[in-house]
């Protein structure tokens, strides 16, 4: 098992927005196993985002397209399917 619960990994899967509040309660815990100081709070969200993604799918076969509710769904990931995953789920934490 990776950094995150199944848990979490499913409410990510079925809804991407609540990456706000799981980032929110895990940030200091996350940094600190890091362990990565002088980042910039963008940095280490991006981090937190391309973690994310590699925990939600093995990589594999891959879709093609960007949809987040498709790739979400998708058991296997390609390449390029973690970059966009980790992509959208960094746009939807905002600054």
């Amino acid at each position: 098992m990776g950094y995150s619960s199944v848990a979490a990994l499913n409410q990510i899967r079925n809804d991407p927005s609540s990456i706000v509040g799981l980032y929110s309660a895990n940030q200091a815990q996350f940094i600190a196993i890091l362990d990565m100081p002088g980042l910039t709070a963008g940095a280490y969200q991006a981090a937190f985002c391309t973690v994310l993604s590699h925990e939600l799918a093995p990589y594999g076969a891959g879709l093609i397209g960007n949809d987040l509710e498709r790739l979400l769904a998708s058991s296997t990931f390609a390449c390029n399917n973690y970059v966009s995953v980790a992509w959208q789920l960094l746009d939807a934490l905002g600054d």
